[in-house]
């Protein structure tokens, strides 16, 4: 079963220590974002901002990279991910789906973390 997703409310985004210190921002899917970038039957959190030259950016993250599982962990809520970065040490493994011209992407991507 899928988890409930906010509707066309403003997306809850995550500005926590480990963000900035990863040089990324995520925020909530909503059913609009979900729509636009194709992820309608999709639960995670989807990046919204990647800083030049961070972790986030050497590890091959980009904007709009919907984040579903962290260390095989499922990503349904903000909560969600922020407790399992938490729990992680040295190297995170991120599972992501992409919008690309030919339908959805999925990758792992291991995103360093700081000491």
């Amino acid at each position: 079963t899928l988890a409930a997703r906010p509707e066309k409310t403003a997306a809850a985004t995550s500005e926590t220590e480990q963000d900035e210190r990863l040089g990324l921002r995520v925020r909530s899917l909503t059913d609009d974002v979900a729509e636009r970038y194709g992820f309608e039957d999709e639960t995670g959190v989807i990046i919204s901002r990647v800083s030049r030259g961070s972790r986030a950016a050497h590890a091959g993250l980009q904007s709009a990279d919907l984040i579903v599982e962290v260390n095989r962990v499922p990503i349904a809520s903000l909560e969600d991910y922020e407790d399992a970065l938490e729990g992680a040490t040295g190297t995170a493994l991120l599972m992501i789906r992409r919008a690309t011209r030919g339908g959805i992407a999925t990758d792992v991507v291991a995103l360093r973390l700081p000491d």
